[in-house]
């Protein structure tokens, strides 16, 4: 999806919201990524989110001018999905880097340009991997930012389709892929089950 069509959509579900004066909302993406130091199959729900200078803002140009806003994730949520894993497949809490490009923004050797070698890319992997950084995406940046700045509760649920520190190329089999690909929405689906049966529950206590 990348940055823009995530600020497209969230645009128009945040004024949604608005007009249907929802204020209890929670917006939660899943999708898929590249791990940091944990093998490929890995979910990672982001507790923080940075951009590709590793701070967490979010920078648009309004009008000429940039505008940089904070790019932050309701942790707590976080900490609950994190709760409903079970033994069938890995699951972390971990920050997220979001860029705006898939080669060499996430520091990739193997796109049509490529002016940095193994030994730089590996330098800024590990980098990242030290400031907490699990996974690279496209996405979280602008949702966390936007989300924060419409007080509305978000997380990023995402899928590892290989660790970057090994290399660039995704090697798995239409299994794995198929596999893998259904264990974030397993994961925020018995997040979302726990929280009706919760709210089942106090409606019948009350």
């Amino acid at each position: 999806m990348g940055m823009p069509s995530m600020s497209i959509l969230l645009h128009e579900v945040i004024k949604a919201l608005y007009y249907v004066e929802r204020t209890d909302a929670t917006i939660i993406r899943i999708g898929s990524s590249g791990g940091l130091g944990n093998p490929a199959g890995t979910v990672v729900v982001s507790n923080k989110a940075y951009n590709a200078f590793c701070k967490e803002e979010y920078e648009i140009v309004v009008l000429g001018e940039k505008v940089v806003r904070p790019a932050i994730f309701d942790e707590n949520l976080a900490s609950e999905i994190i709760q409903h894993q079970d033994d069938s497949f890995l699951a972390i809490l971990g920050g997220t880097m979001g860029t705006d490009c898939f080669y060499e923004g996430q520091g990739r050797l193997d796109g049509a340009f490529c002016e940095h070698d193994e030994e730089r890319k590996l330098a800024y992997l590990r980098k990242l991997h030290e400031i907490g950084v699990r996974n690279i995406e496209m996405e979280c940046v602008a949702l966390a930012a936007l989300c924060h700045k419409a007080k509305i509760k978000c997380a990023d649920v995402c899928v590892t389709f290989l660790d970057r520190i090994q290399g660039d190329q995704v090697i798995m089999t239409e299994a794995q892929h198929k596999e893998w690909e259904s264990r974030p929405g397993a994961l925020v689906a018995k997040f979302i089950k726990a929280r009706l049966s919760n709210a089942a529950s106090a409606t019948t206590i009350q």
